[in-house]
């Protein structure tokens, strides 16, 4: 099928959004644009024509399909299912309490904004600490950093981004050639856990209004580079909770 045929014009874009992540090879007359839309691209048109001189048109589509585009913002490492990582999430609360907490954790997988958000004004959380080093979210806009900070304070919340907390993501890409997350884990007590809070445990304590949950990505803690920080602080005496 061509989308770039006159008759598919109203379809093409609805088709090409349908197959994510693909490359687009542009036929005849057409030249690529600036614009790349969620890994699909734009692509150019002109035309003569004696009734209307030169024409211009965009659409976005393809002729022919050359390879998957990688996501330029997504790195999938090895993951457990879902069912297993809702019962590790259990095991890493086992004795526990959110009640007794200090600060808290917390992971956004299979949760609204609004859930999210509403999870930590019950536990009584005042700061929301993303911790995320890329804080967008491609499928899930309204937990992107000025969508999330603005529903947060519409709450009462207050949102910071610490990017300083994140992975990096020649970092990720270590952990998804091995197959392990343990790279990730590595490097991220020696350059991130042991500054922030083996020397900078003030700073985290003085730094923010308390309770404060430290959010990230997967429903798993001990997937997430949040735990590591959990581990740390629980060491120097404090006590945790991933909501």
């Amino acid at each position: 099928m061509n989308y770039f045929d006159p008759k598919f014009k109203k379809r093409s874009m609805t088709q090409a959004v349908r197959q994510p992540g693909l490359k687009f090879e542009p036929p005849q007359n057409y030249r690529k644009n600036s614009r790349t839309i969620s890994g699909y691209i734009g692509w150019n048109k002109t035309s003569d024509s004696k009734e209307s001189g030169t024409l211009t048109g965009s659409s976005v589509g393809h002729c022919g399909i050359l390879s998957r585009m990688p996501q330029q913002n997504r790195l999938n490492l090895p993951s457990a299912k879902p069912k297993q990582q809702a019962d590790n999430k259990e095991l890493w609360n086992e004795g526990r309490s959110s009640q007794g907490a200090d600060f808290f954790t917390v992971g956004y997988v299979g949760r609204t904004a609004e859930e999210v958000l509403d999870l930590l004004l019950s536990n009584h959380v005042r700061t929301l600490i993303d911790i995320r080093q890329n804080p967008v979210s491609m499928y899930r806009p309204e937990l992107s950093k000025g969508n999330l900070k603005r529903l947060a304070e519409e709450k009462g919340l207050i949102y910071e981004h610490f990017p300083e907390l994140g992975v990096p993501r020649d970092i990720r890409a270590k952990a998804i050639e091995t197959g392990s997350r343990e790279a990730i884990w590595e490097w991220y007590d020696e350059n991130v856990v042991e500054w922030y809070i083996g020397q900078n445990l003030h700073h985290f304590l003085n730094g923010f209004e308390h309770p404060v949950a430290l959010m990230c990505v997967e429903l798993d803690p001990r997937e997430c580079h949040r735990h590591r920080l959990f581990i740390k602080l629980e060491q120097m005496g404090l006590t945790g909770f991933d909501l």
